[in-house]
């Protein structure tokens, strides 16, 4: 026997295997769809995500419409992306990408702000009332999300972004992101209502100086005892007492 007949022999076998066992799997509905893995997913509960997908578990995994499902899950306002994926023998999994969500806004209806600016239902969400809330400025209509921050708030949105990123602890001190015509951006702070008043420009070196002034007075437990911290002055905080 030829070299090449020997590996055309071997060819055939290994396909006949194969498709035996496609007969086999798909007469026993092994291939039929039994188990869906969720991650990525912290807002949104498993459940909820199923039920988005609206899965179908009479089918096989080979026939079902990745794109269907990911198209479901990403109509809701908390999803930013998802991608949808098969594996063998039964099962598809699911990974959300949810929106981060770094503030919430004020309104006829309390709404929560994404690090993007896009603005999303409250919808109950447990997780929206952990975060500061901007006031003092508006959101726009926008012809894909509805409605996203405007300028003014995505100035709020990017200070308190940096914050979180350098100084968790102090992001989570903080009530309340407020625009004045008057007196530019302002804090609140979570515990006493402390105003921290930053002004109109250069947040990124006021925020860094206000950190530092608030794990200071935080650590010397002088932070009851003050009205307000105005860091609007080039290179120096002023501290109200």
């Amino acid at each position: 026997m030829t070299r090449f007949a020997k590996i055309a022999g071997a060819t055939l076998f290994v396909a006949a295997v194969l498709a035996a066992a496609m007969i086999w799997f798909r007469t026993y509905n092994m291939f039929q769809l039994n188990q869906a893995v969720v991650n990525g997913n912290q807002i949104l509960s498993r459940e909820q995500i199923l039920s988005l997908a609206s899965l179908d578990y009479s089918q096989e995994i080979f026939y079902i419409d990745m794109n269907l499902i990911k198209s479901r899950i990403c109509r809701h306002p908390l999803v930013r992306n998802a991608s949808i994926h098969r594996f063998l023998p039964s099962g598809i999994s699911i990974h959300v990408q949810e929106r981060d969500l770094i503030a919430a806004i004020t309104g006829e209806n309390i709404q929560a702000v994404d690090v993007e600016g896009v603005v999303i239902p409250a919808d109950n969400m447990l997780a929206m009332y952990d975060l500061p809330v901007i006031t003092g400025v508006t959101t726009v209509r926008d012809t894909t999300h509805g409605f996203v921050a405007s300028e003014q708030m995505m100035t709020l949105i990017n200070l308190l972004y940096a914050i979180r990123e350098v100084d968790f602890e102090l992001y989570n001190e903080l009530s309340e992101a407020h625009f004045s015509k008057d007196t530019g951006v302002v804090f609140y702070m979570r515990a006493t209502d402390l105003p921290v008043i930053l002004g109109f420009d250069d947040y990124a070196h006021k925020a860094l100086y206000f950190s530092t002034m608030y794990h200071y007075l935080k650590n010397h437990g002088e932070l009851a005892s003050l009205k307000a911290i105005d860091v609007r002055f080039s290179d120096q905080v002023v501290v109200k007492i």
